[in-house]
């Protein structure tokens, strides 16, 4: 299940229950809402309303704090309200939902559906190795939509709908990692973009990321970097993180075959 932080008002009561995968939890102020997003899991997602009891500098605040966590505006889009979808996209929000008409239970869990794992993809693409293909690229999307989700090679062949063995032949082709390693890779990275939260302890994060406990966390750290990392799983930064990723895709990218035109 995701668990859906929805902030308390009149406006959003419609919304609290969801159809699956989806678990409302409403949240009675924004103060406890920036409490529960700064240790929230990535595969969550916050709806505030934009009204006089949450103005735009708090949910700026509440963008802040949710950092990987997608945080989704909803405001009527018409008459006076039209100027505050700038101010949203400005405040941060992952996407803003129009409440004139008020959506359906259904069609807030599509627009849910669009922002799953959107700013941990955003975080990871910012430093990513440039020379990708569209395919490449749209493979690794794919990969950390199921790192979030807690998935596996399998979970992540049936989410690009394809068999195993054609997921590996795609990475291969495109110059990544296969698929488990690519899991490994992207797994690591989002630990370690959750331990950038001083809050959420090492276990935490690592139980976030897929990890059944800190112990297999560490020992890939010590495998990928070196066993000061695995004993102090915090001195890895995103940045050294994303640099040694992006050199094993350089160093594939430079063993791939010539394609023939």
């Amino acid at each position: 299940m995701r668990t859906v932080y929805l902030l308390s008002s009149p406006a959003l009561r419609s919304f609290s229950i969801l159809p699956a995968p989806f678990e409302v939890k409403l949240v009675g102020s924004a103060g406890k809402l920036r409490d529960l997003l700064s240790t929230a899991s990535p595969s969550s997602v916050a709806l505030v309303p934009f009204d006089a009891g949450c103005s735009i500098e708090c949910i700026r605040a509440i963008v802040t704090t949710a950092r990987l966590v997608p945080v989704i505006g909803a405001v009527p889009l018409t008459g006076t309200h039209a100027e505050h979808v700038r101010q949203l996209w400005r405040a941060g929000v992952s996407d803003v939902v129009d409440l004139e008409p008020c959506p359906s239970p259904e069609l807030l869990a599509a627009d849910l559906e669009l922002v799953h794992a959107c700013r941990f993809k955003q975080r990871f693409e910012a430093d990513l190795f440039p020379h990708l293909s569209q395919n490449g690229l749209t493979l690794i999307r794919a990969a950390a939509e199921e790192v979030v989700d807690r998935g596996n090679s399998a979970d992540l062949a049936r989410r690009v709908d394809a068999r195993e063995r054609t997921l590996l032949h795609w990475c291969m082709r495109e110059g990544l990692p296969t698929p488990r390693r690519l899991l490994v890779w992207i797994r690591v990275a989002l630990a370690v973009a959750l331990l950038e939260t001083p809050e959420r302890s090492i276990v935490v994060a690592a139980r976030d990321a897929g990890y059944s406990s800190d112990h297999p966390f560490r020992r890939v750290l010590r495998d990928l970097f070196g066993e000061a990392f695995g004993t102090s799983p915090r001195a890895l930064t995103f940045s050294v993180m994303m640099e040694s990723f992006n050199s094993e895709l350089r160093s594939r990218r430079v063993a791939m075959p010539v394609r023939k035109r």
